[in-house]
């Protein structure tokens, strides 16, 4: 599942169907994003940047970082908006 910035949340395999879509292409002309999503991304990005760590067991130590997903970095999470 994905969240579009456009409010939709669907299938990712429904993305180039939903790039297409009245809604998206509407919210397109605009390009206006609630602060509660820009906050939602880039909270994203800070956990995606941190990664998740995975403790060893014992009697070892230490652990392995590791990164799963990440949300791409756009002008809503960079702070600045596009030209």
């Amino acid at each position: 599942m994905w969240t579009c910035v456009c409010g939709y949340r669907g299938k990712s395999k429904n993305w180039k169907k939903h790039e297409m879509s009245e809604r998206h292409q509407e919210w397109a002309v605009h390009r206006s994003v609630s602060r509660r999503i820009v906050a939602a991304m880039r909270a994203q990005v800070a956990r995606d940047e941190a990664g998740q760590f995975a403790k060893f067991k014992a009697p070892l130590t230490g652990g392995i970082r590791f990164f799963t997903t990440w949300q791409d970095e756009n002008e809503w999470t960079r702070g600045r908006a596009s030209p």
